[in-house]
């Protein structure tokens, strides 16, 4: 986002065009909203694509982190590690009215949904822009002003022989637990690859490059995941980023891991059991389980729903849990979000299918149908109509 900017930017100060000029001051209005919407005070929360593991594991290594900041402010201005972009601060652009609003004025929860479509690049030398394959990303995010969490819902296959089909889960955070106590304070499952270099394939903490075992579902405070790891591949094991010692209570009961950050609580469950990482950079940060099949299910969870600590982790224990490794369908029955279920082709919400794709945006402050290039943004019963049709701007 940062390097995209950057060219926006530039154009949107330099460009001759004045057709241009507006194409870039509608998209950078765009990448903005659609960061606040899934950021909380401005750590940018839930599922994303171009991660790298500094970022994936603290929010101040993104270069987001300042862009945020320099535009709506947040928190944490002494933990800044990333650089600003001095396009951003030398620049005439200024966000619109109504971004100003979203960002300083959400205080209920709220669901946001987005679909993107499949990347299509190549990687032989020129870069050719391939046709755009049928098929996208889903991902949905869910707001609260204690928490952000999300997840990466359904991603369409590539083709069969795609000359794109090798980007698939290419530097992608498949899902993703924020706090806003600290910066690091975020929690999330991945099959680690091998420990090349990070971006170019599949890394320690980020990505799925050449394997694509995971599968996920996000539905309010819940996130499931299963993972079906080929016999090909190096490791045979998952891992989830906990920082153990940044929580005010720990509690492990059987294959659960129960955590509390103030009146906010988390409840791991992990098929294949867990066991701490205990030396290194990652001691006390890790937890890892073991086997080719496996099956992860997080939900949060406050004093307001649960009452205490206790409560909340007798409840979670009654949740029925059935997870068939050969099938591959993971099923959960949250006392709040009812009965959830997954495989690797459907998500079903209390007995009715999920629908995919997405629209490209549906949510309380986007709305827009997929592909459709028109873009609604709303706030306080104002309306603004971003047509990148006609390269105009509504105001209602």
């Amino acid at each position: 986002m940062p390097e995209v900017m950057e060219c926006l930017l530039c154009l949107y100060d330099f460009a001759d065009d004045p057709e241009l000029v507006k194409l870039a001051q509608m998209m950078l209005d765009l990448l903005l909203l659609d960061m606040v919407c899934d950021s909380l005070d401005g750590l940018y929360g839930g599922a994303h694509g171009r991660i790298y593991a500094p970022v994936a594991l603290d929010h101040t290594r993104s270069s987001t982190f300042p862009l945020y900041y320099l535009y709506f402010g947040h928190g944490y201005r002494e933990q800044i590690h990333a650089p600003c972009l001095i396009a951003a601060l030398c620049s005439g652009y200024r966000p619109q009215q109504q971004t100003y609003e979203i960002a300083l004025g959400r205080e209920q929860s709220y669901v946001h949904q987005e679909s993107k479509h499949l990347h299509c690049i190549t990687c032989e030398t020129p870069h050719k822009q391939l046709p755009q394959e049928d098929g996208s990303i889903n991902k949905y995010t869910y707001y609260t002003p204690r928490y952000i969490i999300g997840a990466v819902n359904f991603q369409d296959a590539y083709a069969l022989e795609s000359k794109a089909g090798w980007y698939a889960h290419h530097q992608q955070h498949q899902w993703d637990l924020s706090l806003p106590k600290a910066t690091t304070l975020k929690i999330f499952s991945h099959h680690p690859g091998h420990y090349g270099t990070e971006g170019s394939e599949h890394g320690y903490w980020t990505g799925d490059l050449g394997c694509g075992c995971g599968h996920f579902f996000g539905e309010k405070n819940v996130v499931m995941a299963m993972y079906e790891i080929p016999e090909t591949q190096a490791l045979h094991w998952i891992h989830c980023h906990v920082p153990r010692d940044a929580f005010d209570q720990v509690e492990e009961e059987g294959n659960y891991l129960f955590l509390r950050k103030s009146e906010v609580y988390i409840s791991l469950f992990i098929q294949n059991g867990y066991i701490w990482t205990t030396e290194g950079e990652y001691a006390r940060k890790e937890i890892i389980s073991h086997g080719r099949s496996n099956a992860i299910i997080c939900e949060v969870g406050d004093e307001m729903t649960f009452g205490d600590f206790a409560s909340f982790r007798r409840t979670i224990r009654q949740n029925r849990v059935v997870f068939d490794p050969g099938r591959m369908e993971l099923s959960y029955h949250s006392s709040l979000e009812g009965e959830l279920v997954m495989d690797k082709s459907k998500r079903v919400v209390r007995g009715e299918a999920v629908s995919f794709p997405y629209p490209t945006y549906h949510g309380p402050y986007l709305v827009s149908a997929f592909n459709s290039g028109v873009i609604e943004v709303r706030t306080n019963e104002k309306k603004a109509t971003y047509d990148f049709n006609q390269i105009t701007v509504r105001y209602a």
